[in-house]
């Protein structure tokens, strides 16, 4: 899709297709450092063309149910984060964070998430607002189904 050589991971479609999300991260440790670039989340059109950087810091971008919004993970006060915003960048909510929280992955219809703690799997609706909601097994705010 690009002819810019970096660190590119995690490529993901758009429902409609037309999109692909990925992650482009900087080098160090085990990769090179040559070919740094902004590290964050992209959007780049499935048919070619520049890559544009929706937000950085964040990782892990994926699509729920619309084409017009991307999830992405960030650490923050000592939480990781589920984020959305819409491909610019703007209209940012936080939807989920947790202490323990691993991962997250939001469902392809985006009503639920799953997020892993303590290499164990779980599952909890997502709001379609902006209310952070906590991902924990045993006291958060919405049930989690341990997977």
């Amino acid at each position: 899709v690009t002819t810019e050589p970096g660190h590119y991971s995690l490529p993901r479609f758009s429902p409609d297709g037309r999109t692909i999300a990925f992650e482009a991260g900087s080098g160090g440790g085990l990769t090179a450092d040559r070919w740094n670039r902004d590290s964050g989340s992209y959007v780049v059109p499935a048919s070619g063309g520049r890559p544009r950087l929706v937000e950085r810091g964040t990782s892990n971008p994926q699509f729920g149910a619309s084409n017009d919004r991307l999830f992405m993970t960030l650490r923050a006060d000592d939480k990781l984060q589920l984020v959305s915003t819409d491909l610019s960048g703007e209209a940012r909510r936080t939807h989920a964070s947790g202490d323990l929280t691993s991962d997250f992955q939001v469902a392809p219809d985006g009503q639920s998430v799953a997020f892993r703690q303590n290499y164990e799997a779980f599952l909890m609706p997502l709001l379609p607002g902006s209310q952070d909601v906590t991902a924990a097994t045993d006291k958060g705010a919405l049930p989690a189904v341990r997977l």
